[in-house]
């Protein structure tokens, strides 16, 4: 007999065994590849893109200055900022520089201003051109006692001069002068400098050198309208352009002026209302008139007796102050320089136990709150 068993199935096993084996990789992956290709061409695509719009600004420009008659010059672009240079005949750098910056670039919202600084410098064509005197305007602004100047100064030194003379005369001032590098006519230092004479002695407004005549548009004291006027006879008449200066009085004059007009006629209401009658509205019409000399603001001060309850009489007070506010208004004062105040019964001017000393106290007032 056999030792084995037939129905047994000899199985036999295999072994494997696995070794690590390190070797060395490359540093750079292979799947980066296209990411840098990629970045690559967004960097030379965005400096493409940027030079090609400076070119297109550039080219823009230089077409609205040809177009404008202004062909000996040349453009460049450095993102928004343009540097022109242009003949010192050609026209002058104020001209230049408004024509650059009301240029437009195409954009997908459409035309859009595509300069925000701009730069001249003029030079002579060759070296070899004349340039011949042509008028320079410019205006000095009087505000807030300080000055404003805008406009064209033919050369540094003048610019300098200019601006140092006005720096005495005013407590502050805003240079908005552009030296052009070309002569200006035999007219221009002299009436430059009247001008300033003149607008020192403004309130408000401003002295206009045109380049050709002289105006003078605005509003002064009683004591310095015949020196503004004197000042401006002293140029040429040939130069002497309009002069329309208007006399402001002081406040206290102003109060005198309101107080006489009030002296002798109060302003009527309806009774136990705040509608101003129709028989005040010749009075109103001369306070309205009057008040066109006087600077600072306008208190309309509404009072009453003391008959009745005293905050309904302070509100019928404000109420009918208010009323000849709206009235000034109608008649052309700025409503914005007019407050109204109602007093009601707190300040008295007569005897309110009297028929004739409550109908005093009953009134409307107008004084200048301020000297403006």
């Amino acid at each position: 007999m056999s030792s084995t068993n037939e129905n047994e199935t000899l199985v036999s096993f295999t072994k494997r065994y696995w070794k690590r084996v390190d070797e060395p990789q490359s540093w750079f992956p292979a799947a980066a590849l296209p990411l840098l290709v990629l970045v690559g061409l967004l960097l030379i695509g965005g400096t493409w893109s940027v030079a090609a719009i400076e070119r297109d600004v550039a080219e823009q420009v230089a077409d609205r200055l040809v177009a404008a008659g202004i062909s000996s010059s040349k453009v460049t672009a450095d993102g928004q900022s343009v540097h022109i240079v242009a003949s010192a005949s050609a026209v002058s750098a104020v001209v230049i520089r408004a024509v650059a910056l009301a240029t437009e670039c195409a954009t997908w919202a459409g035309g859009l201003p595509c300069v925000a600084d701009v730069e001249v410098n003029l030079r002579e064509a060759g070296g070899t051109a004349e340039r011949h005197p042509r008028p320079h305007s410019l205006t000095v602004s009087r505000r807030d006692g300080g000055f404003t100047l805008l406009g064209e100064v033919p050369s540094n030194e003048e610019h300098d001069r200019i601006l140092a003379k006005a720096q005495q005369r005013a407590s502050s001032v805003v240079n908005r002068m552009a030296v052009t590098g070309e002569p200006a006519t035999d007219e221009f230092a002299g009436s430059v400098d009247v001008a300033i004479d003149i607008a020192a002695k403004l309130r408000q407004g401003k002295a206009v050198w045109s380049g050709q005549r002289l105006a003078v548009v605005g509003v002064s004291s009683p004591a310095d309208f015949e020196a503004v006027r004197k000042r401006f006879a002293d140029i040429d008449d040939g130069t002497r352009g309009e002069f329309d200066l208007r006399v402001v009085e002081t406040p206290e004059a102003c109060n005198q002026v309101f107080r006489g007009l009030l002296s002798k006629n109060d302003i009527r209401f309806r009774t136990g209302s705040a509608e101003v009658d129709a028989s005040s509205h010749d009075l109103l019409e001369r306070i309205a008139r009057a008040s066109e000399s006087c600077p600072g603001t306008l208190n309309v001060e509404g009072h009453t007796d003391d008959r009745g309850d005293a905050d309904m009489n302070q509100q019928l007070s404000f109420e009918r102050a208010s009323s000849v506010r709206f009235e000034l208004g109608r008649l052309g004062v700025d409503v914005s320089r007019i407050t109204a105040v109602g007093f009601g019964e707190e300040r008295p001017i007569a005897d309110n136990a009297t028929a004739a000393g409550r109908a005093k106290n009953r009134r409307i007032t107008v004084v200048i709150a301020d000297e403006g």
